[in-house]
């Protein structure tokens, strides 16, 4: 089972096997205190919570949350890059709905093509948990609506495709 671990900076490293986090027990790098998340589930833990980790006379874990947890030594290694938080995802939907858009009154069909895949993008960005994926999905509706409707009228005016 593979494990990422939260540091005192708040950067998640890893992902680390049990060997690995047992060698950084040893190395007093994970104390039971230490903010530990399953890899496959996304569960959070404590260190001491993962079973065969410190043996029995491990301390039991600090509860006291006032308290900032230990400073990692500087030869820590980020392995794990840095979470997104949506700004590209969004720029992108802008970017994707203004020329779906553009695309409608130049190229027709591509436009509502284009309009559809960024919808697509943004409601796979929503449910990856981005920081603008709501913004994102609404701004990908509207234009995707607005072709909608520039088809609508376009059908019953007799223009077609």
């Amino acid at each position: 089972m593979d494990y990422l671990v939260t540091a005192a900076d708040g950067k998640e490293y890893g992902p680390v096997t049990i060997d690995q986090l047992r060698d950084w027990v040893g190395q007093d790098r994970i104390r039971p205190d230490t903010t530990l998340k399953n890899f496959h589930t996304g569960q959070m833990m404590l260190a001491s919570a993962v079973p065969g980790l410190f043996g029995p006379s491990a301390p039991p874990p600090v509860t006291d949350w006032s308290q900032p947890p230990q400073v990692y030594p500087r030869n820590y290694q980020q392995v794990a890059r840095p979470v997104d938080s949506g700004v590209g995802v969004f720029i992108g939907v802008l970017i994707r709905s203004g020329l779906g858009i553009l695309l409608f009154f130049a190229l027709h069909g591509i436009g509502l093509i284009v309009t559809g895949y960024g919808l697509f993008y943004a409601i796979r960005s929503m449910s990856r948990g981005h920081k603008f994926g709501i913004a994102s999905v609404v701004v990908a509706s509207l234009a995707f609506i607005a072709v909608l409707i520039g088809w609508i009228i376009r059908l019953q005016s007799g223009e077609g495709l």
